[in-house]
């Protein structure tokens, strides 16, 4: 009895320990980011930053230079923009795009 129970509570910290470091490991990695400037907003969904092309995802949020939500049909182009992206089969997808302010 005694060794099944030190046996469960090795089990124990040895999953946790495990859990925890994964845990970490995706604490550390961070979205990718650009700036550049904004050139084109394609009607496929699709954006134009610095000649590279990015998708945009629909959960996206999308910042003014004010730091207000806005559509991305309000970004003016051309429009120095900051990126946070991650990258997907399909290419890279934007999840943040803001406009710093000029």
């Amino acid at each position: 009895m005694n060794r099944r129970i030190i046996l469960m509570a090795a089990l124990f910290i040895v999953a946790a320990g495990l859990a925890g470091s994964v845990f970490a490991a995706e604490k550390k990695t961070a979205n990718p980011f650009v700036t550049g400037e904004l050139t084109s907003v394609e009607s496929d969904g699709t954006v134009v930053i610095d000649n590279n092309g990015y998708l945009v995802s629909p959960f996206a949020l999308i910042l003014d230079g004010k730091k207000r939500k806005v559509p991305l049909s309000a970004i003016p182009i051309p429009s120095p923009v900051y990126i946070e992206f991650t990258y997907s089969t399909a290419g890279p997808v934007i999840n943040l795009l803001r406009v710093n302010p000029q």
